[in-house]
């Protein structure tokens, strides 16, 4: 009787142990989603300040363009009146 009540005992004290593991795998297994879910946050506001970025850089880009080919048009028009000066054509 004792043999039994001793192996009914380190059987419950396995249960025990088992239960302890799974529920310590369970907490590790949520944290691992929590960390999971952080990450996928984390690469979709990456992924959206890259697209900001871009669309700001895009319209510095653009203004800077502008710009420059709104300089290149007077450089040209100053140097067609240079030109027109120099030949004596005043139109």
């Amino acid at each position: 009787m004792d043999a039994l009540h001793s192996d009914l005992e380190q059987l419950y004290q396995l249960r025990e142990a088992i239960y302890l593991a799974t529920k310590d795998l369970e907490t590790k297994r949520k944290d691992l989603q929590k960390s999971f879910a952080n990450l996928a946050y984390d690469g979709l506001a990456v992924v959206h300040c890259r697209q900001c970025l871009e669309k700001e850089l895009s319209a510095e880009l653009a203004k800077n363009n502008r710009l420059l080919f709104s300089i290149h048009n007077s450089s040209m028009e100053k140097l067609e009146q240079e030109k027109n000066k120099s030949t004596g054509d005043n139109t």
